[in-house]
């Protein structure tokens, strides 16, 4: 049953040991002590891998010496994917699927940890425009249907970058390039990728954003490449009001 086998019949140790996962094969087989528990990788009569929990326990006549070994092997694959699941939330925006905060620098520390041949790390800073008045005209479903749309837009245009929604309407993607002349034009690609509307619904909904960012050193802090990032952004918001307002 636990293989996924429609018969019963004679299961050799030949046979179990060729379907456990040949990482897993040293939990699986543990230390010279028999006893304890173990949870490793199988494959079933399907070919899909699986995961089971085998608790192992030794009989031993009376010099001690193991004349036995009892296991009981239990399927946990869906313990298993519920806590992959679980793992993926913990670090995953639930609307958008993009990162989160957390899942931003856990996938940061990786890029710098990383050896790549790019010597510079840019930051690009996402602010949606006028996405409360959208909210508040159309209603919540308009509302996370621009966030959405937004999330596809970022991850599709800034192509091998690690995307994250902080929250509300503020993005951000994290991208290694040669240089600031590459991280500019990445930045005037995100700005053009956002200025389309939105069919839902029957309507259009208006979509924009300000994009600010900040290239530097792959080794600089982080920290300082998002303050960065955010005073390119904000002064280009302001840049914006000026020029909008001296147009009306």
């Amino acid at each position: 049953m636990l293989i996924g086998e429609d018969t019963a019949r004679p299961f050799t140790w030949a046979e179990w040991l060729e379907r456990v996962h040949p990482q897993d094969l040293a939990s699986f087989l543990g230390r010279p002590d028999p006893e304890g528990t173990a949870e490793f990788r199988f494959r079933a009569i399907d070919n899909q891998m699986r995961w089971a929990r085998c608790s192992r326990a030794a009989l031993t006549d009376e010099t001690g010496i193991v004349e036995t070994v009892l296991g009981i092997m239990v399927d946990i694959t869906e313990e298993r994917v519920r806590e992959t699941a679980w793992a993926e939330l913990a670090i995953h925006d639930p609307l958008t699927g993009l990162l989160n905060r957390r899942g931003l620098r856990q996938e940061i520390d990786g890029l710098l940890a990383a050896s790549r041949p790019m010597p510079c790390l840019a930051l690009f800073a996402v602010d949606l425009d006028q996405f409360k008045e959208t909210n508040d005209a159309h209603g919540h479903a308009a509302g996370d249907a621009v966030l959405v749309e937004a999330s596809r837009r970022l991850a599709a245009t800034a192509e091998g970058a690690v995307c994250a929604r902080l929250g509300g309407d503020e993005f951000v993607a994290v991208l290694p390039v040669p240089g600031e002349v590459e991280a500019q034009e990445a930045r005037a690609r995100l700005q053009s990728a956002f200025h389309r509307p939105l069919a839902f619904r029957g309507r259009w909904l208006p979509v924009s954003a300000s994009v600010g960012v900040a290239c530097r050193p792959i080794t600089i802090d982080i920290a300082r490449l998002v303050d960065d990032a955010d005073a390119d952004l904000y002064a280009r918001k302001r840049v914006r009001s000026r020029f909008q307002a001296a147009a009306a």
